[in-house]
Protein backbone atom coordinates (compact mmCIF):
# COMPACT_ATOMS: atom_id res chain seq x y z
CA UNK A 1 0.00 0.00 0.00
CA UNK A 2 1.36 3.09 -1.01
CA UNK A 3 2.64 5.62 1.71
CA UNK A 4 0.57 8.52 0.67
CA UNK A 5 -2.26 6.81 1.38
CA UNK A 6 -1.28 6.18 5.15
CA UNK A 7 0.10 9.69 5.29
CA UNK A 8 -3.76 10.64 4.09
CA UNK A 9 -5.62 8.76 6.44
CA UNK A 10 -3.34 10.43 9.20
CA UNK A 11 -3.57 13.76 8.32
CA UNK A 12 -7.58 13.47 8.03
CA UNK A 13 -7.53 11.86 11.69
CA UNK A 14 -5.08 14.34 12.78
CA UNK A 15 -7.81 17.54 11.40
CA UNK A 16 -10.67 15.57 12.97
CA UNK A 17 -9.04 15.62 16.50
CA UNK A 18 -7.97 19.53 15.80
CA UNK A 19 -11.67 19.87 14.91
CA UNK A 20 -12.79 18.56 18.17
CA UNK A 21 -10.35 19.88 20.14
CA UNK A 22 -11.65 23.49 18.75
CA UNK A 23 -15.21 22.28 19.48
CA UNK A 24 -14.46 21.74 23.25
CA UNK A 25 -12.61 24.96 23.45
CA UNK A 26 -15.34 26.81 22.39
CA UNK A 27 -18.39 25.05 24.35
CA UNK A 28 -15.94 25.41 27.24
CA UNK A 29 -15.92 28.92 26.84
CA UNK A 30 -19.56 29.11 26.17
CA UNK A 31 -20.44 26.99 29.16
CA UNK A 32 -17.84 29.78 31.22
CA UNK A 33 -19.36 33.12 29.84
CA UNK A 34 -23.31 31.20 31.09
CA UNK A 35 -21.67 30.86 34.42
CA UNK A 36 -20.79 34.62 34.63
CA UNK A 37 -23.57 35.71 33.47
CA UNK A 38 -25.85 33.88 35.77
CA UNK A 39 -23.30 34.84 38.75
CA UNK A 40 -23.79 38.40 37.71
CA UNK A 41 -27.66 38.48 37.54
CA UNK A 42 -27.35 36.54 41.23
CA UNK A 43 -25.70 38.92 42.81
CA UNK A 44 -27.82 41.68 41.19
CA UNK A 45 -30.50 40.15 42.47
CA UNK A 46 -28.46 39.20 45.95
CA UNK A 47 -27.74 43.41 46.38
CA UNK A 48 -31.48 44.97 45.50
CA UNK A 49 -32.43 42.76 48.49
CA UNK A 50 -29.23 43.63 50.98
CA UNK A 51 -28.02 40.21 50.93
CA UNK A 52 -24.47 38.28 50.28
CA UNK A 53 -24.59 36.04 47.36
CA UNK A 54 -23.91 32.95 50.33
CA UNK A 55 -27.46 34.19 51.33
CA UNK A 56 -29.02 34.52 47.98
CA UNK A 57 -27.64 30.58 47.28
CA UNK A 58 -29.26 29.44 49.97
CA UNK A 59 -32.55 30.77 49.13
CA UNK A 60 -32.65 29.45 46.14
CA UNK A 61 -31.69 26.15 47.13
CA UNK A 62 -34.66 26.40 49.71
CA UNK A 63 -37.28 27.72 46.43
CA UNK A 64 -35.47 24.31 44.51
CA UNK A 65 -37.49 22.47 47.62
CA UNK A 66 -41.30 22.07 48.86
CA UNK A 67 -40.87 26.04 49.49
CA UNK A 68 -41.25 26.79 46.31
CA UNK A 69 -44.27 24.69 45.89
CA UNK A 70 -45.63 26.21 49.12
CA UNK A 71 -45.23 29.75 48.50
CA UNK A 72 -43.65 30.17 44.93
CA UNK A 73 -43.92 34.36 44.82
CA UNK A 74 -42.44 34.48 48.37
CA UNK A 75 -39.58 37.22 48.72
CA UNK A 76 -35.96 36.08 49.93
CA UNK A 77 -36.18 37.69 53.49
CA UNK A 78 -39.30 35.91 54.29
CA UNK A 79 -38.23 32.54 52.78
CA UNK A 80 -34.56 32.92 54.79
CA UNK A 81 -36.47 34.11 58.04
CA UNK A 82 -38.57 31.57 58.08
CA UNK A 83 -36.02 28.94 57.54
CA UNK A 84 -33.36 30.68 59.83
CA UNK A 85 -30.75 28.39 61.15
CA UNK A 86 -30.26 30.11 64.50
CA UNK A 87 -31.75 33.12 66.31
CA UNK A 88 -29.20 35.16 65.59
CA UNK A 89 -29.84 34.53 61.92
CA UNK A 90 -33.67 35.06 62.29
CA UNK A 91 -32.98 38.37 64.12
CA UNK A 92 -31.26 39.73 60.88
CA UNK A 93 -33.42 38.44 58.40
CA UNK A 94 -36.39 40.15 60.61
CA UNK A 95 -34.35 43.36 60.96
CA UNK A 96 -33.99 43.31 56.81
CA UNK A 97 -37.30 42.35 56.27
CA UNK A 98 -38.84 45.28 58.26
CA UNK A 99 -36.53 48.20 57.03
CA UNK A 100 -37.69 46.48 53.19
CA UNK A 101 -41.41 46.95 54.15
CA UNK A 102 -40.56 50.05 55.79
CA UNK A 103 -39.02 51.62 52.70
CA UNK A 104 -41.46 50.09 50.49
CA UNK A 105 -44.71 51.85 52.76
CA UNK A 106 -43.43 55.29 52.70
CA UNK A 107 -42.80 54.87 48.86
CA UNK A 108 -46.29 53.96 48.06
CA UNK A 109 -47.38 56.27 50.60
CA UNK A 110 -45.41 59.23 48.85
CA UNK A 111 -47.24 58.01 44.99
CA UNK A 112 -50.39 58.14 46.72
CA UNK A 113 -49.80 61.91 47.74
CA UNK A 114 -48.68 62.44 44.04
CA UNK A 115 -51.22 61.05 42.88
CA UNK A 116 -54.20 62.99 44.83
CA UNK A 117 -52.39 65.99 43.45
CA UNK A 118 -52.31 64.83 40.08
CA UNK A 119 -56.05 64.19 39.86
CA UNK A 120 -56.76 67.21 41.61
CA UNK A 121 -54.37 69.44 39.06
CA UNK A 122 -55.64 67.82 36.17
CA UNK A 123 -59.14 66.85 36.67
CA UNK A 124 -60.76 69.24 39.24
CA UNK A 125 -63.18 67.88 41.49
CA UNK A 126 -64.15 64.95 39.32
CA UNK A 127 -64.68 62.11 41.91
CA UNK A 128 -61.51 59.63 41.25
CA UNK A 129 -64.28 57.05 41.03
CA UNK A 130 -66.93 57.88 39.45
CA UNK A 131 -68.81 54.39 39.78
CA UNK A 132 -67.80 53.38 43.11
CA UNK A 133 -70.90 55.29 44.89
CA UNK A 134 -70.04 56.40 48.25
CA UNK A 135 -71.89 56.36 51.12
CA UNK A 136 -74.87 58.83 50.57
CA UNK A 137 -78.45 58.86 50.31
CA UNK A 138 -78.96 56.68 48.03
CA UNK A 139 -77.34 54.12 50.24
CA UNK A 140 -78.83 55.53 53.87
CA UNK A 141 -81.06 52.40 54.05
CA UNK A 142 -78.19 50.22 54.03
CA UNK A 143 -76.72 48.46 56.94
CA UNK A 144 -73.51 47.82 56.76
CA UNK A 145 -71.14 47.99 53.37
CA UNK A 146 -68.36 45.86 51.99
CA UNK A 147 -65.05 47.06 50.15
CA UNK A 148 -63.21 45.28 47.71
CA UNK A 149 -59.91 46.37 46.45
CA UNK A 150 -56.78 45.02 45.27
CA UNK A 151 -53.92 45.78 47.90
CA UNK A 152 -51.79 47.33 44.77
CA UNK A 153 -54.20 49.83 44.12
CA UNK A 154 -53.20 52.90 45.15
CA UNK A 155 -55.73 54.92 44.04
CA UNK A 156 -58.39 53.11 45.42
CA UNK A 157 -57.65 53.67 48.39
CA UNK A 158 -59.35 57.18 48.34
CA UNK A 159 -62.72 55.10 47.63
CA UNK A 160 -61.69 53.14 50.71
CA UNK A 161 -60.69 56.30 53.10
CA UNK A 162 -64.26 57.65 52.11
CA UNK A 163 -66.34 54.62 53.74
CA UNK A 164 -64.23 54.33 57.09
CA UNK A 165 -64.43 58.20 57.58
CA UNK A 166 -68.16 57.83 56.90
CA UNK A 167 -68.61 56.06 60.23
CA UNK A 168 -70.57 53.69 59.24
CA UNK A 169 -69.77 50.11 58.96
CA UNK A 170 -67.45 48.42 56.27
CA UNK A 171 -65.95 45.37 55.61
CA UNK A 172 -62.60 45.65 53.72
CA UNK A 173 -61.79 42.67 51.47
CA UNK A 174 -58.13 43.02 50.20
CA UNK A 175 -57.02 41.25 47.27
CA UNK A 176 -53.56 40.36 46.15
CA UNK A 177 -52.30 39.73 49.92
CA UNK A 178 -51.39 36.34 49.34
CA UNK A 179 -52.78 34.85 52.08
CA UNK A 180 -50.15 37.37 54.46
CA UNK A 181 -51.35 39.48 57.39
CA UNK A 182 -48.46 41.27 57.33
CA UNK A 183 -49.35 42.98 53.95
CA UNK A 184 -52.97 43.50 55.42
CA UNK A 185 -51.02 45.63 58.34
CA UNK A 186 -49.33 47.69 56.38
CA UNK A 187 -52.55 48.68 53.74
CA UNK A 188 -54.26 49.58 57.13
CA UNK A 189 -50.88 51.28 58.24
CA UNK A 190 -51.16 52.83 55.07
CA UNK A 191 -54.31 54.05 55.35
CA UNK A 192 -54.66 54.46 58.70
CA UNK A 193 -58.21 52.63 59.06
CA UNK A 194 -58.82 52.75 62.98
CA UNK A 195 -59.60 48.75 62.93
CA UNK A 196 -60.68 49.45 66.78
CA UNK A 197 -63.45 51.17 65.69
CA UNK A 198 -66.83 48.94 66.19
CA UNK A 199 -67.69 48.30 62.36
CA UNK A 200 -64.94 48.08 61.03
CA UNK A 201 -63.22 44.49 59.82
CA UNK A 202 -60.18 44.34 57.69
CA UNK A 203 -60.05 40.50 55.75
CA UNK A 204 -57.82 38.78 52.78
CA UNK A 205 -60.29 39.24 49.70
CA UNK A 206 -59.89 35.52 47.93
CA UNK A 207 -63.68 35.57 48.02
CA UNK A 208 -63.88 38.18 45.22
CA UNK A 209 -60.96 36.97 43.00
CA UNK A 210 -61.65 36.96 39.53
CA UNK A 211 -64.25 39.97 40.33
CA UNK A 212 -64.02 43.59 38.90
CA UNK A 213 -62.38 46.06 41.12
CA UNK A 214 -63.27 48.21 43.02
CA UNK A 215 -66.32 46.76 44.34
CA UNK A 216 -68.92 48.40 46.56
CA UNK A 217 -71.45 46.10 48.16
CA UNK A 218 -74.39 47.57 50.31
CA UNK A 219 -76.25 45.21 52.92
CA UNK A 220 -79.89 45.98 53.45
CA UNK A 221 -82.08 45.96 56.34
CA UNK A 222 -83.39 42.58 55.00
CA UNK A 223 -79.85 41.30 54.93
CA UNK A 224 -79.56 40.77 51.15
CA UNK A 225 -76.60 42.50 49.26
CA UNK A 226 -76.30 44.67 46.11
CA UNK A 227 -73.79 46.10 44.61
CA UNK A 228 -73.24 49.76 44.39
CA UNK A 229 -72.09 52.17 41.58
CA UNK A 230 -72.74 50.05 38.41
Amino acid sequence: MPASRWFGAGAGALAAVAIAGAATVVMSAEIGETQVRDTAVAGTAARAWNLDETDWTRYETLMAGRRGLWTPDADPLLVLGAHARTPAERRRFAEAYVAAERERVEGELAFERAVGEAWARLYGGEALFASAAAPGADAVAAQRFAVALDADCVPCRALAERYWRAGRPVDFHVLGTGGRDAVLRDWVRALDVDVARPGITVNHGDRFEGEALPLVLAQALDGTWRELGR
